[in-house]
């Protein structure tokens, strides 16, 4: 029924498998992200090592939490400008 109502919007559904198995499609992991095609997908959540995914995660992150989640890195936001007449 899930598939179906992907297919139905126009998206080519794809099984991927158990919820046991999710930690394979987690951030970090080969299909995580990528632009892999209908035929690659199905067996690269296989190629997922459980303990490099941390690591591969926490690097792909990094740029994103030190751009929009580290107020020590981002600046402030700027004053509206005052107007002169």
């Amino acid at each position: 029924m899930g598939m179906g109502l992907v297919e139905d919007t126009g998206f080519a559904a794809l099984d991927a498998g158990t919820l046991a198995d999710s930690w394979r499609r987690q951030p970090g992991a080969p299909c995580h992200g990528t632009d892999l095609t209908r035929e690659e997908m199905p067996g690269a959540p296989a190629a997922a090592e459980a303990g490099r995914l941390p690591t591969r995660r926490d690097l792909a992150v990094r740029p994103i939490q030190e751009r929009v989640g580290d107020s020590v890195t981002n600046p402030p936001p700027r004053p509206p400008a005052s107007s002169k007449a």
